[in-house]
């Protein structure tokens, strides 16, 4: 990996390359060291320990959820085409993601940071839901008061 990766989204794995546990957004890798900075997006797998913890105070998964974090080269996978990437389908429906208080806190990060001048968002869900596909709106202010 080089400079040419910086905010590429990545899959990081822990053991084995194969044991995907999130999906991440590489912030650094201009070194050529063992290790990659990474921003954890989202999770995966359920709550382990990660393989490089910041002593006290990020040492599990659940807790990396957010955060930037070094990440074991040899476990992050680089995501170069859109089919590997992570889909809203995905992240919806996943039966390995349980960390709400995580989603809520990259929600709220989304809501107040980038959808700023928007008074309603558009929500798309699947036919599973409602028996067909559909549009949901939901009042950006509502966002913010319930993820606080």
């Amino acid at each position: 990996m080089n400079e040419e990766v910086k905010g590429t989204p990545c899959k990081l794995a822990i053991g084995t390359i194969n044991n995907i546990v999130a999906i991440a957004t590489i912030l650094d890798d201009s070194n050529d060291g063992l290790n990659v900075k990474v921003l954890v997006d989202l999770l995966t797998g359920g709550d382990c320990s990660i393989p490089i913890p910041v002593k006290g105070k990020i040492e599990t998964l659940n807790q990396a959820l957010g955060n930037i974090v070094e990440w074991s080269r040899r476990l992050v996978y680089v995501i170069h085409n859109k089919e590997e990437h992570s889909t809203p389908k995905d992240v919806l429906y996943s039966l390995n993601y349980t960390n709400v208080n995580g989603t809520i806190k990259i929600l709220y990060g989304h809501v107040v940071k980038s959808i700023k001048g928007v008074d309603m968002v558009r929500i798309p869900m699947n036919e599973l839901i409602f028996g067909k596909n559909k549009f949901i709106y939901l009042d950006r202010e509502d966002l913010i008061h319930y993820c606080s």
